[in-house]
Formats: C-alpha cells, sequence, structure tokens
C-alpha cells in the first residue's frame, strides 16, 4: 500500500529559516509547500493544493499571519485544517485552537507542534484517510 505524504503548507517571511524549516519538515516525512507571503500562500491554497497542517509566521512581511489565518477560518474549506503558529514573543500569544512553536525552536520541538496539531479534533468529516503521525 503506497500511503500519501501528509502536506504542510508552510508561511515564513525569513527566507534562510524558510529553507531550514522546509528541509526540516521534508526529513520528518512531510511534501512541503511554502511561501514567503501571505498572498503565495493563499495563492497554493486556491490552486487545490490538499494540506494537512499550515504553519504560519505571524510576523510576516505582507500584512500578517494573522489576517491569514482570519481568512482561513471563514472559509469551509480550510477552517479544519490544524495551523501551528511560530511566534517571537509571548508565549500566551496564539490563536485559540493552533499549536504554537517559540521561536528560537529546534527538531523536537517542531516535531511535538506538528504532533499537537495533527492530532486536534477536525471539525467536520475526517479525511478519506489521516496523514500518518510525523516520524
Amino acid at each position: 500500500m503506497n500511503r500519501r505524504r501528509p502536506h504542510a503548507l508552510l508561511l515564513e517571511h525569513d527566507d534562510a529559516l524558510r529553507h531550514l524549516l522546509v528541509d526540516a519538515l521534508s526529513d520528518l516525512g512531510f511534501a512541503v509547500s511554502s511561501g514567503k507571503g501571505r498572498r503565495q500562500v493563499l495563492e497554493l491554497l486556491l490552486n487545490g493544493a490538499d494540506v494537512d497542517v499550515i504553519l504560519v509566521d505571524l510576523i510576516e512581511s505582507e500584512g500578517g499571519g494573522r489576517a491569514l489565518l482570519s481568512f482561513l477560518r471563514e472559509q469551509p474549506e480550510t477552517a479544519v485544517i490544524p495551523v501551528i503558529v511560530m511566534v517571537d514573543g509571548d508565549p500566551a500569544d496564539r490563536p485559540v485552537g493552533a499549536a504554537r512553536l517559540s521561536k528560537p525552536f529546534g527538531l523536537d520541538d517542531l516535531r511535538a507542534a506538528l504532533r499537537e496539531a495533527l492530532s486536534r479534533t477536525r471539525t467536520t468529516s475526517p479525511p478519506e484517510q489521516a496523514p500518518p503521525e510525523p516520524r
């Protein structure tokens, strides 16, 4: 049986960190789509990317990861996708229902956040095949 790799969508404005995260997510078994700005990420979603988890840098140069999260929560097809927010600051600073990564973070922190996000109950019908737990 050939299982589909889980797909992560990443919004990170910092080029170096974005490339490191793409590599780390790939090493953890994820297919990864990424963008530097909110518009790039929205384009990927609107073009039908089948996403299992979204990682969002809340400090993003095109108007904010928060704006992206607000938009995603308003759309029925994206509101059920688990979200991990990456923040530089107050530990309480995260949208309700999102897993959180405090910068700087390591691979174990990323793995734990992915596990937390993917374990959250979806509010609509489950996907045909649940994504595998990250390695």
